[in-house]
């Protein structure tokens, strides 16, 4: 489908104007550099300018790249899907826009001296099918640890206990959960070993004396 550019028509009698709907990797040899017209020296006062826009819902493109084929001048649209290119000589460019999720477009365009269009370059969307995509939440290393404590509750065995601190999001989710969790850190279990003398053995043993009040209340 041929681009179209629109603008006032007071100018289409100085310009003219061919969309070429070019696709990746089509037309990229064609010569368009601008040619000075009847052997006189180029005045690089003219420019291009313009809004791409996309051609169903006539919103801005952003972020597109526009390229003069056969020189090394590019730049990209604006928040507004505006550029501009100034400081060209007379003579014929070819345009090309690409934009992501766009067909690659291109038109001709013929300046005299010191000429500045202003043009609205519609691009048409490509019509894309993306293969579906599945999200898979994994659960975290707590929740597969709760998993393994109630496959080991239900068989009757064993008890929830880590030497570790217990997270937020930990205690969170027992809270959560149907059945009555109790967890043991390992401060806490620390604490259950040396109550119940379970895992643990004496090292050392202190004594620790007080003075007998008895003793002295006895002696005449």
């Amino acid at each position: 489908m041929p681009g179209i550019a629109q603008r006032d028509p007071r100018h289409c009698s100085r310009l003219l104007i061919v969309g070429l709907c070019l696709g990746i990797g089509m037309g990229r040899g064609a010569p368009a550099s601008a040619q000075a017209q009847g052997g006189r020296p180029q005045r690089h006062t003219a420019a291009i300018g313009g809004q791409v826009v996309d051609l169903q819902t006539r919103l801005p493109v952003l972020g597109a790249t526009v390229n003069l084929i056969g020189t090394r001048l590019q730049t990209a649209t604006d928040s507004v899907g505006r550029f501009t290119e100034t400081s060209l000589g007379a003579g014929t460019y070819i345009l090309e826009v690409r934009a992501i999720g766009y067909g690659v477009t291109s038109w001709m365009l013929r300046l005299s001296e010191g000429e500045v269009v202003d043009y609205v370059f519609e691009v048409t969307p490509i019509d894309v099918q993306l293969d579906p995509i599945v999200v898979e939440a994994q659960p975290s290393y707590f929740q597969r640890r709760m998993q393994e404590f109630e496959e080991r509750r239900h068989a009757g065995r064993g008890i929830f206990i880590t030497t570790s601190r217990f997270t937020a999001d930990a205690i969170s989710y027992v809270e959560r959960v149907p059945a009555r969790v109790v967890l043991i850190d390992g401060r806490m279990l620390a604490d259950l070993m040396v109550k119940h003398n379970i895992g643990v053995q004496d090292q050392e043993t202190y004594r620790i004396k007080r003075i007998d009040e008895d003793f002295f209340e006895d002696t005449p």
